[in-house]
């Protein structure tokens, strides 16, 4: 039985190998990642008509149609935002996921950040991205935690996509459901072991915890692989569902 410990270090022996690479590739995937948030605030916060944006608005004396522009302007961005989180963001965090797990291999290609667009089957990764999304979404509609454990649920669902871009949406889906069954907590507590370096990374402006992340991403690439090989071991999943192409 593996522990936390032992897949950090395996993240780390992984690291002296590739950290440079490592870390660049998570800083394209974050900063796509957070195209959106960004635009959002940028858009929320700057002064639009007459000086006045969408929240100050509510207290001032705009017509309906500098209103309508502001509300206009608003959504248009959301749904700018939401295309590059879609068509972008999805396939971008999908190589991610493939260059960390080949690294478990000591096989560093950068190039695997695109491999969601290069696969053959990016709509495929797109969909499935879509409906994780879609169903996270609804879950969490219903009440805040259901919504936090079936994004527990569905965590590796982009690592089997990184393995098998083939794969059909809800299969990948109810793989990771199948994997990740018993062992969200054990997810959980690995994303809080790295809080300590997030906050030591924050006292340099912030910046530090850039450095973190390869870490984090190498220590859950890890975490998928015991989540997998324990899966196949039990008989939870099979070879011939995963077909993994690694």
């Amino acid at each position: 039985m593996w522990t936390r410990a032992e897949l950090k270090k395996e993240a780390r022996n992984v690291l002296k190998s590739c950290y440079w690479s490592a870390l660049l590739v998570t800083v394209i995937t974050s900063v796509v990642d957070n195209v959106y948030k960004v635009t959002s605030v940028v858009f929320e916060d700057m002064p639009v008509i007459r000086g006045k944006t969408l929240a100050m608005a509510a207290l001032a004396d705009l017509n309906l149609a500098e209103l309508m522009a502001i509300i206009g302007v608003m959504m248009l961005t959301a749904f700018a935002g939401s295309l590059i989180t879609v068509f972008v963001a999805g396939p971008i965090s999908v190589g991610e996921k493939r260059y960390f797990l080949e690294g478990t291999q000591y096989r560093f290609d950068i190039n695997n950040i695109l491999h969601g667009f290069t696969c053959g089957k990016y709509l495929n990764v797109v969909f499935t991205n879509l409906l994780v999304n879609i169903f996270t979404a609804l879950w969490t509609l219903l009440f805040i935690i259901p919504g936090i454990i079936k994004g527990y649920a569905y965590a590796m669902t982009p690592y089997i996509l990184a393995e098998n871009p083939n794969i059909k949406p809800m299969q990948a889906i109810n793989l990771s459901c199948r994997m990740t069954k018993g062992h969200k907590l054990e997810l959980f507590v690995l994303g809080l072991s790295f809080i300590g370096w997030y906050m030591l990374g924050a006292l340099a402006f912030g910046i530090g915890t850039a450095f973190v992340v390869p870490y984090d991403r190498a220590t859950h690439a890890q975490f998928y692989l015991a989540l997998r090989s324990e899966a196949l071991n039990k008989g939870t999943v099979t070879l011939q569902e995963l077909e993994y192409g690694l």
